[in-house]
């Protein structure tokens, strides 16, 4: 059996560490547990915002082309249209970063175990 260190986050995600591997490999390994008031980089709340602005700045972009394409050929219909989608995902966007924003808000500060709470 695998030896090691299970680091329990508040995301629900795991940082395992082995200090000894057996033959078999084991996924998980055998020894303490330890829950850290953290998260994984996938689930830290800046790294979510910039992946969400990342998500919504590409489709902003079409649709703003899309506009711009409707007022120069003057089609008044694709036009409002277009202004439309531009100010939904506008809209979308802030409503998803505040969102993760408000989550990791209420995230207390992370004080890693064996650290004092200077050295964090």
């Amino acid at each position: 059996m695998c030896l090691g260190h299970t680091y329990n986050l508040a995301c629900g995600h795991s940082l395992l560490q082995f200090s000894e591997r057996c033959e078999r490999k084991c996924a998980v390994p055998t020894g303490e547990s330890t829950y850290i008031q953290d998260t994984c980089a996938p689930c830290d709340p800046s790294f979510r915002v910039e992946q969400i602005i990342r998500a919504y700045d590409q489709k902003i972009r079409q649709a703003q082309e899309e506009h711009r394409i409707a007022l120069q050929h003057k089609k008044h219909g694709e036009i409002r249209a277009a202004y439309e989608r531009v100010e939904k995902l506008f809209t979308d966007q802030r409503k998803e970063v505040a969102e993760v924003r408000k989550l990791g808000a209420a995230c207390p500060e992370v004080i890693w175990p064996g650290k004092a709470v200077d050295e964090c």
